[in-house]
């Protein structure tokens, strides 16, 4: 793994963010969301940025070749060339990171690693107050649709906070919360009772566990736009998240 501690402009806190892309997701939303929380939970930052280890593999090929974008020529695909190439991508993430970390004065730093596995399970085993997954976004979402959360499973408070925030982002836009009823805490509908008090364009509807892999699946108008999820949820769960959702996964404490 390669850490590059970044400049910090906050003293360090005990809460962390987490961040974690790679280069099929786009960037811009999980960063965005995860110097959101930061701020607003007085955390500090760390992007995690995911190599394509099986790239780098198929460049040890003596075979290998690639497509230029201009003129479209075949031309031998070096793994010393593809290593520059994924440092550069990596600094552009690193960019980004800066960019909306420093107005708001959050500390962070940034690290690099060579699977998406090993960054997951590291993330997962740190114990942050949040950890942000950036996924491959299939399609553009359509214009003019409600917000669509999934909430999974429901008996984590803090779940619920983390959804608050993300409702507090766009407090006019309709918002369609999908609650799967995993192991659901007795508190839970008081507490999306009182969200949707105060958020008056946010309605709820149950969703049961069989039902979970056609919504992590919808395209479209069903599409979703997050998915929230507690850390200690079912960890086959947590697999079938990861292996199914297009959009930002969101992991609580």
């Amino acid at each position: 793994m390669i850490e590059k501690p970044d400049k910090q402009t906050r003293e360090d806190a005990s809460a962390e963010v987490l961040v974690v892309v790679d280069t099929h997701c786009q960037w811009l939303v999980p960063v965005e969301l995860a110097v959101t929380f930061a701020a607003a939970r007085s955390a500090s930052l760390r992007g995690i940025f995911v190599d394509d280890a099986q790239l780098q593999r198929v460049a040890e090929l003596p075979f290998a070749r690639e497509v230029t974008l201009l003129g479209a020529q075949p031309r031998a695909l070096g793994q010393k060339q593809l290593s520059r190439s994924m440092l550069d991508v990596s600094q552009r993430f690193q960019r980004l990171l800066s960019e909306r970390a420093q107005p708001l004065a959050v500390a962070y730093s940034f690290a690099m690693v060579s699977d998406r596995q090993q960054a997951l399970a590291m993330a997962l085993s740190q114990g942050a107050d949040l950890l942000i997954i950036g996924q491959p976004r299939v399609l553009p979402l359509p214009t003019s649709r409600p917000l669509r959360v999934l909430l999974l499973p429901a008996a984590s408070g803090d779940l619920l906070s983390a959804l608050a925030v993300l409702l507090d982002l766009e407090p006019d836009r309709p918002a369609e919360v999908l609650v799967v009823e995993a192991q659901r805490g007795d508190s839970c509908g008081e507490q999306l009772a009182c969200l949707r008090q105060r958020f008056a364009f946010m309605h709820t509807r149950e969703a049961d566990a069989e039902a979970l892999h056609g919504l992590l699946n919808a395209t479209g108008q069903n599409s979703l736009d997050y998915v929230l999820v507690a850390r200690l949820a079912p960890a086959e769960l947590l697999a079938q998240v990861l292996n199914l959702a297009s959009c930002p996964i969101l992991v609580t404490a």
